[in-house]
């Protein structure tokens, strides 16, 4: 099933990422930036960008969650989060019999890794 990105004069359909990413209409309007949910949908996006002309990162920027090895081998700009630790928390709580409801919040240290995907905006005006 495909799913939909939305921007205003923008369209981007994808069928489960990757170079079978198709951008169907392009007006002259792009967001600055992307952010794929996981690296895997962010190399997806930028493959399929880079395969329709568009200039990343100097028409926009494109980022990824998780920082693996193929992010590392495109220089794909990604956030690293420890995995590891982040299934070990939750099974904790899981263990621990609290509900998903709880009102506690548990930031998990994470860092952002800027590679060549990425560049500063300016705001014009």
């Amino acid at each position: 099933m495909a799913s939909f990105f939305k921007h205003p004069q923008a369209l981007v359909e994808s069928e489960r990422v990757g170079p079978r990413t198709r951008i169907w209409a392009f007006a002259h309007v792009l967001p600055d930036a992307v952010i794929g949910a996981n690296d895997e949908t962010a190399i997806g996006v930028l493959t399929g960008l880079r395969t329709a002309g568009v200039d990343v990162p100097g028409t926009l920027s494109v980022a990824g969650i998780g920082d693996t090895r193929p992010a590392s081998f495109l220089e794909l700009t990604t956030v690293s989060v420890p995995t590891f630790e982040l299934g070990a928390r939750a099974a904790r709580r899981i263990i621990a019999g609290r509900e998903t409801h709880d009102e506690s919040h548990v930031v998990i240290p994470h860092r952002l890794v800027p590679r060549a995907t990425s560049a500063r905006r300016t705001v014009a005006g």
